[in-house]
């Protein structure tokens, strides 16, 4: 077998394993209220670790981000806008049946 099929297959199994996982350090924080426990995942899981790695992986960070097109930062925003949204709506889909989607998705940026 190809080693990039290889390296490709643990990624996905280290991937499938830490999104099996994300919900286990809820268990730590149960007198917390949602909204805190989401705020921060929201503040380590996508500004400190990210920018952890990213500086740890990439040596100049900050070139890379200046080089990057304005049409592709945008891009993200706007796909991290709709993903953010659609987080916000989760709790509420559990603790409230049948007021939204049973998975908290109604699309808001995809026009549904």
């Amino acid at each position: 077998m190809p080693m990039e099929l290889v390296a490709g297959l643990i990624l996905v199994l280290l991937a499938g394993l830490l999104q099996g996982s994300f919900i286990l350090p809820m268990t730590l924080t149960r007198e917390w209220k949602w909204e805190h426990t989401w705020a921060a995942f929201s503040l380590l899981g996508m500004l400190v670790f990210n920018w952890a790695i990213g500086v740890s992986v990439l040596p100049h960070l900050a070139e890379a981000i200046r080089l990057t097109p304005p049409a592709s930062i945008h891009m993200l925003l706007f796909l991290g806008t709709c993903w953010g949204l659609d987080s916000a709506e989760f709790d509420p889909s559990i603790t409230q049946p049948f007021v939204l989607n049973p998975n908290g998705y109604r699309g808001e940026c995809i026009g549904r």
